[in-house]
């Protein structure tokens, strides 16, 4: 993967991330699978399995899925 489609796939994580906790904003925490179903009701196929693939991926996931902003 190239610089510029590997930032371009962070950004569009983050922001992927940040919707789905926004539309959770009740719910405490969110798990891996809860943001995985989340990505394959929006139709975000290739990303939920790049996420699959790549372990410092998931760990990353579940890192900013911990987070509390």
């Amino acid at each position: 993967m190239d610089l510029f489609t590997a930032s371009t796939t962070l950004a569009t994580l983050v922001g992927l991330i940040a919707n789905f906790k926004q539309e959770r904003e009740a719910a405490a925490s969110a798990s891996r699978e809860e943001f995985m179903a989340y990505l394959e009701h929006h139709r975000h196929t290739e990303l939920k399995d790049l996420i699959t693939r790549t372990h410092e991926l998931s760990n990353e996931v579940d890192n900013f899925l911990r987070e509390d902003h």
